[in-house]
């Protein structure tokens, strides 16, 4: 007597046989789970600019900044003519006897008075009230108020003081090489009675600013 057959049953066997064996764990179809949560972004901050890098002071004022530019060039045609003087410089500059140490001398009273002229653009910038980074030691610390105002201070009065005896001087000497070259050096040598002025109003505008008084 034959079993009666099962239709499909060969079939399932075969498939069960050779079917790909099932993970324990059903695998997930939303992808890879991330380990935690994302790390807050961190707030990254500027560097600091530095006292050096500092724009130019905002609060001087225009009169302020003018003044102090033509302080630091009321001393520049008594020098170009000191630099004719020693060159020699015919017609516009009596001749002299000097030597190499008097000729280096006038040179060198020139560049000192320039420089010290030029000083005056610190009451109105940065490096009249912090010292530059670059300067060994000091630099970006803040100038205190009254060193500046107490060297400007004086040197203002002692600029006024000798441009007025030099007046004086000028009146009652008799006159100085041809009369050409006696109105130039007088041309070039007036700017400097501006000086002493004007570097006290810059001065003065520098306290004020600085103290708010």
């Amino acid at each position: 007597m034959s079993r009666p057959s099962v239709p499909g049953t060969g079939r399932t066997v075969l498939r069960g046989l050779f079917a790909r064996p099932r993970p324990m764990f059903p695998r997930s179809t939303a992808g890879p789970r991330p380990a935690g949560p994302p790390a807050p972004a961190q707030a990254t901050e500027a560097p600091d600019a530095g006292p050096s890098q500092a724009a130019p002071p905002s609060d001087v004022p225009r009169w302020a900044r003018t003044a102090a530019h033509l302080a630091a060039g009321s001393t520049l045609p008594s020098g170009l003519w000191r630099v004719a003087l020693i060159a020699g410089v015919p017609k516009v500059v009596p001749r002299i006897n000097a030597g190499a140490g008097e000729r280096a001398y006038i040179l060198g009273l020139s560049l000192a008075t320039e420089g010290l002229a030029l000083a005056t653009l610190g009451l109105v910038r940065p490096w009249g009230e912090v010292v530059p980074r670059w300067v060994p030691g000091l630099g970006g610390r803040r100038i205190p108020v009254m060193v500046p105002v107490v060297v400007a201070g004086a040197g203002s009065a002692a600029v006024t003081a000798v441009c007025g005896y030099a007046v004086y001087q000028w009146s009652i000497r008799p006159p100085l090489g041809t009369p050409l070259q006696n109105r130039v050096v007088t041309v070039c040598y007036a700017p400097l009675l501006a000086w002493g002025p004007l570097l006290g109003a810059v001065t003065a505008s520098y306290y004020r600013r600085r103290t708010g008084k």
